[in-house]
Parts: structure tokens; sequence; C-alpha cells
């Protein structure tokens, strides 16, 4: 990248449009750029970093800061930068947000900041900030904070390189090169290495839990070995404590299996007795039950003889059910013609109950039409009205309106009053400030000149005293002096000078401050009295008061006319729906009129078949038809009950005598095959066993609740044994890596991963900085890393040490003199830019800056600074040294000379 064209406007101490074509100085070498402190040296390099990132070149220079304070406001600022890269020309523009005069008005607004980046070979611009930003990084290959750490080369920053410590040239290196993911694997493995022995130690703990939890009697041959490992402070060998474990649990499982079978030989004991005792019960049970059934044989036997008798008089009893069924059907089929006629009739009376009904509403529903007629005639009259009503109630509003306005017109010319007045005082007070701050800006003016002059005035009294005559004067070269400047003691003192013109050029930009706020405040004056002049053009002759009261007039009859509106409204309505209501009612009385006249021949027809049924009937009584019916009924119903009951009790009789003889025979068979025997004798037997398996089944649980207390704790051991064999081989394994990459391995340097991986850089960083090096000390000086620390505790792997080729030694280069520093330093910062510019894949920039750090070389080492330099440039790359050194001046011809006027503004030229 090369700067070929940069254009600043209102940029740092530059407050005019200022061009530097670059060009001039060519595609290779080096060139000065000089000028007095604060005039603007390095404030280029800021305006191409400026142009590039849209940000200055140091961190403590925000984009906020960079509009001239002294600048006219109307003045706009930006950056402007034509450069070439890789053989194509592009340009970009930025500009910071800063506050600039309005296009339209006098007042003043906020510039935005912006930016835009243009191709020559004529793609679409790429604009707004960010997106140049990236598209400018894309191109070059590099960002901001790479761009200043290869192209700007600062003596602070190159010296603190030099003699930084192991961890503080590793700071350096990790934002340059990015070796922060190093670090983080380092504390990352450190973190899993000790999460890995927390957990070895919590298995271990457990493994003396489940020890304590180991159930062992006394009487077990293990007890006093089991009770030597719960007391001993390390657990050993876990397969010995579960070889223990089982060993204990075999003995509690011999014990378990014994009294497990005398248990079981009890429960085969006691369950023969039960089968006796069984016996014993079935057979007085079943002595019981044969002599109830004996005795219920006979009763039934006897019963059965007398129902016998009853049951040989069914026939006759069911001849007499037919006959009572005939009569009852005759009977019901004369009642069902009374109840025929029955419902005819209340069918008869029912339509003339609905003609009665419909024949009110047919004379209500002509009452209801002739009501609506009347109500449509007066709705219809309000109705019409409506359009007279909303082309006075518009005309209301608008005037209203009109009068709205004038009252909002006059409250501002008020408002507009009082805010004249008080920029009209804010006016006299900064106009009143201003002629004071000039005052006192001429006297400090004078005091500096006159002061000044005195100074530069003793400078040539000073040179006189020290002439001699016969040696040359080192001004004009005479070897004669004929009239000598008189000395005075009365100089003033440089420092002085330097204070007063600081104070003059701060009160300055005070007045300017000033100033600026007084043309500010006066265009608003304008403004405000230019608005009160055009809202009283627009007023009608009324006071505020005339104009309140005729609003209030307008409100009451523009609310009086909207009640009118509404029911005229109301009535439209409201004759719409009185219109259907009245064609709803006038359908509604012809289908009256169609059913009335229906239901009055349905009527007619149900009293003529009434009369028609009638006529075949003997006897018009209903009642004696029902009367015989039901006695015919009931004697049926006593009848077939009688039947049915003897019918039961036979069959029963015989079913129950059938099975009592069944089981009187059952029973005889059972008690041939059970025995009588005495109970109590085999109760009290079984009690006894039953005591003794109570006893063995205690012991038995607690030997089972033993078992399986060990067995468990045996399990959980096997777990973590399993565990403990995967969990300690990882931990080995972590442990060797965490101190391989946190540098901690006892006996060796503590060079961790990160530093491993920046010895590569620094390595070559070294090898680049030392082709200059060498020829900047004359093959004396070489720079080599160190391979000793200061003491086994420090880190190392990035310190340095110079070799003296003179003698051979090896030294610090702490112990280099200042020249020699700075020309170490400057020879390891262009190596360092050389391996960023390699490490980012190789971009190519063709322009760099060194400031300052001359000043401290002798004339022979400047010489060979400048030829390692030029050696740098060859005819690809341009080096810009920004320095106050008066000889640099003598040995390079291309310069750019920054000078700063009176008022603190900052101009540029270019010497070739």
């Amino acid at each position: 990248m090369r700067p070929l064209k940069l254009t600043i406007s209102a940029f740092g101490p530059y407050t005019n449009k200022t061009e530097l074509d670059l060009s001039l100085l060519g595609k290779g070498g080096l060139y000065l750029i000089s000028g007095d402190t604060g005039s603007g040296k390095t404030t280029l390099f800021d305006a191409i970093t400026y142009a590039l990132y849209g940000e200055a070149s140091g961190s403590f220079r925000g984009s906020d800061m960079l509009r001239s304070k002294l600048a006219d406001i109307s003045v706009p600022t930006y950056v402007e930068m034509e450069f070439e890269y890789r053989d194509k020309v592009y340009k970009v523009r930025r500009n910071p947000e800063y506050i600039r005069p309005a296009l339209r008005g006098d007042g003043i607004t906020v510039q935005k900041a912006d930016a835009q980046l243009y191709f020559s070979d004529g793609r679409p611009p790429v604009t707004k900030t960010k997106e140049v930003t990236k598209a400018i990084t894309e191109l070059i290959g590099i960002d901001k904070n790479q761009f200043t750490q290869i192209a700007m080369i600062a003596q602070g920053d190159f010296m603190k390189l030099l003699n930084s410590k192991t961890e503080e040239r590793s700071q350096i290196f990790r934002e340059i090169f990015n070796t922060n993911n190093y670090v983080k694997f380092q504390d990352k493995i450190k973190e899993q290495t000790y999460e890995t022995k927390r957990y070895i130690e919590q298995m271990y703990l457990k493994v003396s839990h489940n020890l304590d939890n180991v159930v062992c009697d006394e009487d077990i041959v293990y007890y006093d070995r089991l009770n030597k490992y719960r007391n001993s402070d390390s657990i050993g060998i876990i397969e010995d404590v579960i070889e223990l474990i089982n060993n204990i649990c075999n003995e509690y499982e011999d014990k378990y299996n014994k009294i497990n079978k005398e248990f079981a030989r009890l429960d085969k004991l006691i369950q023969s007795k039960n089968e006796v005792l069984g016996k014993v019960k079935i057979y007085k049970s079943v002595k019981s039950e044969l002599e109830i059934c004996e005795n219920d044989l006979k009763s039934n036997e006897q019963k059965f003889v007398f129902v016998k008798k009853e049951y040989d008089n069914i026939p006759s009893l069911k001849l007499k059910l037919e006959e009572l069924a005939v009569q009852i059907i005759n009977c019901d089929n004369t009642i069902k013609i009374f109840d025929e006629n029955e419902s005819l009739e209340e069918q008869r009376k029912v339509l003339l109950t609905k003609y009665k009904s419909l024949t009110e509403q047919l004379n209500g529903l002509n009452s209801t039409i002739e009501n609506i007629n009347e109500q449509i005639k007066q709705n219809k009259q309000l109705s019409d009205k409506i359009q007279e009503i909303q082309i006075n109630l518009f005309n209301l509003e608008k005037e209203k309106k009109t009068n709205d306005e004038q009252l909002v017109t006059v409250k501002e010319i008020k408002k507009l009053n009082d805010e004249f007045i008080k920029l009209n005082e804010q006016l006299k007070f900064y106009q009143k400030k201003y002629e004071t701050l000039q005052k006192e800006n001429i006297a400090l003016n004078n005091e500096f000149v006159s002061k000044e002059n005195k100074f530069l005035s003793a400078q040539a009294g000073i040179l006189a005293s020290k002439l001699q005559q016969g040696e040359p004067c080192p001004v004009c070269g005479s070897l004669e002096h004929p009239k000598l400047a008189e000395y005075s003691d009365d100089i003033p003192d440089k420092n002085e000078i330097d204070e007063l013109k600081k104070r003059y050029e701060l009160k300055r930009e005070e007045i300017s401050s000033v100033s600026n706020t007084c043309a500010v405040i006066k265009q608003k004056c304008i403004t405000v009295k230019n608005e009160i002049i055009n809202k009283q053009s627009l007023l009608k002759d009324l006071s505020e008061q005339e104009i309140v009261t005729e609003i209030n007039y307008l409100n009451d009859e523009i609310i009086e006319n909207k009640n009118r509106l509404q029911n005229a409204q109301k009535a439209t309505k409201m004759l719409l729906k009185l219109e259907q209501d009245r064609e709803v009612a006038e359908n509604k009385k012809v289908t009256l009129s169609a059913e009335i006249s229906s239901i009055s021949t349905k009527g007619t027809a149900i009293k003529e078949q009434i009369d028609n049924k009638l006529k075949d009937v003997a006897f018009k009584n209903k009642e004696e038809f029902v009367r015989n019916k039901n006695e015919f009924e009931l004697q049926r119903t006593q009848t077939k009950a009688l039947v049915d009951n003897l019918e039961k009790q036979y069959n029963n009789c015989i079913i129950v005598i059938n099975s009592l003889k069944e089981r009187i025979s059952v029973l005889n068979s059972q008690l041939i095959n059970n025995e009588n025997v005495d109970e109590q004798s085999v109760v009290n037997e079984i009690n006894e066993l039953n005591a003794k398996k109570t006893l063995l089944n205690e012991t038995k649980t607690r030997l089972y609740t033993t078992l399986q207390i060990n067995k468990n704790c045996t399990d959980e051991l096997l777990i973590i044994k399993n565990s403990l064999v995967v969990i300690e081989k990882e931990y080995n394994m972590l442990k060797s890596i965490c101190d391989t990459a946190n540098g901690i391995i006892n006996g060796k340097e503590k060079i961790t991963f990160e530093t491993y991986i920046q010895i590569h850089y620094f390595d070559k960083i070294i090898h680049r900085a030392n082709l200059r090096f060498l020829k900047m000390s004359n093959g004396r000086y070489e720079l080599v890393r160190s391979s000793q620390s200061e003491n086994q505790k420090s880190k190392t792997g990035l310190e340095l040490d110079v070799i003296d080729h003179y003698n051979g030694s090896f030294r610090s280069v702490k112990t280099l003199s200042g020249g020699e520093s700075f020309k170490a330093s400057l020879s390891l910062a262009l190596g360092l830019s050389d391996e960023i510019q390699s490490s980012c894949g190789g971009i190519k920039l063709d322009t760099m800056f060194i400031d300052e750090g001359f000043g401290s070389l002798d004339e022979e080492s400047l010489e060979n600074a400048i030829d390692a330099l030029t050696s740098l440039a060859d005819n690809q790359r341009l080096i810009g040294i920004i320095s106050h050194v008066p000889d640099l001046k003598q040995k390079i011809d291309k310069q750019i000379i920054v000078t700063k006027d009176k008022s603190g503004s900052s101009k540029v030229t270019v010497k070739i």
C-alpha cells in the first residue's frame, strides 16, 4: 500500500484544506518529515490511518477529537486519500461526526460520520463507515492494529520491546500474533487436571466410607484385619480390601445357609401337623351337617303329600282363565269407541280456543298498522331537515377552526417574544466577554512579542561575546568584527517565552469559541424576530379575549346543531324500521285471516265424525264397561296367581327332596374317609414349632441384611476400582501435559506452551533484525535469544542478549548504550514489522514511518542507520522519518516540511 495524494480539511492542526502530493516522493527511498513540536507531523500518519480505518494511529485520539478547534465552522472536516495497492489505484474519503451550519436556514446541525471507497476499474463505490473499513481490511489483508504496528514505528514502542522481560514481551506478542488461544489451552488443561485429581480423591473417600459401612461381628475371623484397614491412614490396594469383604461375606453366607435348612425342616413339620388338624375339623363338620340334612328330608316329604292334593285341581282353573280373557276383550273394544270420541271433542275445543285467539290478534294488528302509519308521518318531517343542519354545522366548525388558529398564533408570538428577550440578554453577555478576552489577548501578544524580540536580540550579544579577531563568524564567515552586538544580563528565559506563547494560543482558542457562540446566538435572534413578524401578519384585528368569546359562542352553536343533527339522523333510521314493521304487520294480517278460515272448517268436520261413531253403541255409559272390565281382570289375576303358586310349590318340593338325598349320601362317604383325634394336642404342637421358627427367622433376617450391606459395599468398590484404573491413567497423562504446557517441570526452564510458540516467531524476528543491526553496528553486535533465566521460578524463553563480536562476549541488551539501544531497538522493530507482514499472508506495504529516536546517535551511527534504512527502502519502499535532528536535513533530500503560523494553523510543503 503506497499513498499517492492526501487531502486534509479542518483536521487536527490543519484548519483549512491542505493537499499533499505524495507521488512526488517516488516509489522508493527515504524522506524526512520535519517541523516544530506540535506542528502536526504525526497527524499526517493519523490522517492516513483514519482514511483507511476510521481511527487515528494513537489509541488516545478518538475520531470525535479530530475536528480542528481553530477551523471556521463553515469548513468541512474530512480526509481524502488516493493510494496504490498491487498496481491498482483506489480513493477513500472519510469524515468524522462534527457540527456544521445547516444547509437550509441559519441554524446548525450535526454532520454524521461517513465514508466512501472508489475503484479505478469502474466498480460501484462502497459506502458507510463500517462497510468501507471492512472492504479495506479485506483488500490490504490487515486490520488497524496490525497496520499501525507495521507501518508506524514509534521510539517508545520498540524500546519497550527491546528491554521487556519474558512475561512483558509475551503479552506484546500475544496481541500481535494472536497466541491467546494457547493461554486458554494452558488454563483449560490445568483446570481439567485439578478436577481429575479432585475426582480421584473423592473416589478414595468413597472407599473409606464403604469400609466403615462393612458389618463384621467379633466372632468372624476377619474382624481384626478389617479394623486394621479402617484405622490405617492409607487404603492401600483396593483389590485386597475387596477380597477381605468377600471373605467376610462367605462367613455370613455359611451361617445363613445353615439356618435356612433348619427353617425349611420346621416348615415341613408344621405343614404335616396342620394336615392332621384339618382332618379333625372336617370330621366334626360333616357329622353335624348330616344330622341337619336327615331332619330336613323328613319335613319336606310330609309337605309334598299336602301340595300334591292341591296340584291336581289346576286343569279346571286354566279353563276359567280362558273365559275371563274373552270377556275382557269385548269390554276393551267398547271403551275404545268412547275414548276416540273424547279425543275428537278435545281437538274441537282446542280449535275453538285458537279461533278466538287469532281473531283477537287480527284486531290488534289492525290497530298496530294505524299507529305505525302515524309514526312514519312524524319521523319523515324530521328526516327532511338533515341537509340543512349539516350545512349550518360545517360553516360553524370552519369559523371556529379559523378562530382556534388565531388563538394559537397569539400564544406562539408571546412565547417567541420571551425567547427573543432571553437571546438578546445572552448575546450581550457573550459580546461583553469577547471584548474582555480580546483586551487580554492583545496584552498577552504584546508581552510575548516584546520578550521574544528581546530574547532573539540577546542571542546576537551572546554570539558576539565569543568572537575572536581573525576567527570566522559562524553566521557570516567574516574574519573581521568591526561592530559587536552588546550583551545584556536581562535576557528572558526560553521557558517563560514558551509559556507565554502557550497562554496566548489558549486565549486565541477561547476567543474563537466565544466568537462562534456570539454568531450562533445572533443568528438565532434574527430567526426568532423574522418568525414573530411572519406570524403577526396572519392575525385579524381582534384581541385575545374577543377571540376566546367568539370561540365559546361558536362552541355552543355547534353543540346545539349536533344535537339537532343526531335527532334527525335517529328519525331517518327509525323511518326505515317503521316501514319494515308495517310491511311485516300487513303480511301477518293476511296469514291470520287464512288460518282463521282453516280452523273453522276443521271444527265442523270433527263434530260430524263424533255424531257418526255414537250411532252403533247401545247405551251411552262408558263407566259401566270400565267397571265390568276391572272385575274380570281381577278374577283372572287371582286365578293365574293360584295356578303359578301350586306349580312352583310342587316342583320345589321334588327338587329339595332329591337334593337332600344326594347330600346325605356324600356326607356318609366323607365320614368314612376322616378320623376323630384330640384336636388340642395337635394345636399345642403347632404353636411350639412356630415359636422356634420365629426365633430362627429373626436370625435369618439379620444375616441376610448383613450380607446385602457387605455385598453392596463390594459392588460399589468394584465400580470405584474400575473407574480409578481409567481415571488415574487419564490423570497421569493430563498431569504430564499440564506440567509441560505450563512450564512447571522440575529442574527445567519455565517455558509455557504459548511461549514455546512465540519463540518460533521471536527467532524469526531476531534473524530479520540482525540483518540491520549488524550493518548499523559495523558488524560488532548481534542479537540472540537468551538460554539462561534469572531464576528457576521466573518464566523464561523470550529473554534477549547481545553478542559483542569485538570480544566474543554474551551480555544483556540492557548493557547497551543509548545510541546502541536505539539501533538495536530499531532493528528489532523493523524485524517485527517484516515478520508481521510475512505472517499476514505476504501483504505488501510500500510505505513506512519511523518516529523520532535518531537524536541519541553519533555521526557514524547515524550514517549506518541511514544506510540500513536506505537498503531496506531500496527502490520499492518509501520510508518516512519523523525527526527534529538537523543533520538528517543534510543527509535526506526528499522532505515534507510542516510549519505552523501564529494563528495555530499548520501547512505542509514537499521538497524534492
